[in-house]
């Protein structure tokens, strides 16, 4: 979820992939009829737009499965796009206008490389210019375009795992990565240092969760105060604190505090 500005009002996007476990089930989603979406409500619950995969040929067919959505706010400096990550689905990133009318879509392969999950998207604007960031989770890097969609550069190739979803972070950038450990990058794309880096439990037997007698993932009992399991989501406050939320059964919501 992203919270959006037009004029004077606030609103959600929500990234719905349209698929969901089921608990006698493997790792894989099983079929599902539902349609991918995203959708932006009001504070009060109402549906206000909806987008599905655009209607080009070359794009339909197969899973429209889509992990995020960001708009170009005025307040960001922009015209009101819409992006959003397939990330599920095709790896695509497609651009809408503030109508929902389709303009473009990319793949990576004139930046680093074809995305593989882009799981994320953020438009970072510590620099003064926004820009428009991927997490390229599969493939462990941020891709960066402009806002026209023009790739720029890539971070972290060399420091990130499975960077997963953003938050803003004073002159840094939290980055969330899914492999149990939050990343912090400085404002020219250094790594500063890593939070709750707990990497090697992703290497155990059904992580996110853990196998009971009979091989049904379970909620885990690897869980550590103070390490991370499976961060899926990011976000901090006016007052330093960051707020981390994990993918596992039950879930795990985890407050950092800033201290002096």
């Amino acid at each position: 979820m992203t919270l959006s500005t037009l004029g004077f009002t606030q609103s959600i996007w929500i990234a719905d992939n349209g698929r969901k476990r089921h608990p006698d089930h493997e790792y894989e989603y099983l079929p599902d009829p539902l349609q991918g979406k995203v959708v932006r409500v009001s504070l009060a619950g109402l549906v206000e737009m909806e987008l599905f995969e655009p209607a080009v040929p070359g794009l339909q067919g197969g899973l429209f499965s889509p992990t995020s959505v960001i708009a170009f706010d005025e307040h960001l400096g922009g015209n009101g796009d819409i992006w959003v990550a397939d990330g599920y689905g095709k790896s695509l990133v497609h651009r809408y206008n503030q109508n929902g009318e389709y303009l473009r879509s990319i793949d990576g392969s004139r930046g680093a490389g074809r995305f593989d999950c882009p799981h994320s998207l953020w438009i970072d604007t510590r620099s003064g210019t926004p820009e428009l960031l991927v997490a390229d989770r599969a493939n462990g890097r941020v891709q960066v375009f402009d806002m026209e969609g023009d790739y720029i550069r890539t971070i972290g190739a060399d420091y990130f795992d499975r960077p997963t979803v953003f938050a803003n972070y004073g002159e840094n950038l939290l980055v969330g990565e899914l492999n149990a450990r939050i990343t912090v990058v400085g404002p020219n794309d250094e790594l500063v240092g890593y939070i709750g880096d707990n990497t090697p439990v992703s290497e155990e037997p059904a992580w996110p969760n853990e196998p009971d007698s009979a091989g049904i993932p379970q909620r885990t009992s690897r869980l550590v105060e103070g390490l991370f399991n499976s961060p899926h989501g990011v976000t901090s406050d006016d007052a330093g604190n960051i707020y981390v939320t994990e993918w596992l059964i039950g879930g795990r919501y985890t407050k950092l505090t800033l201290v002096d």
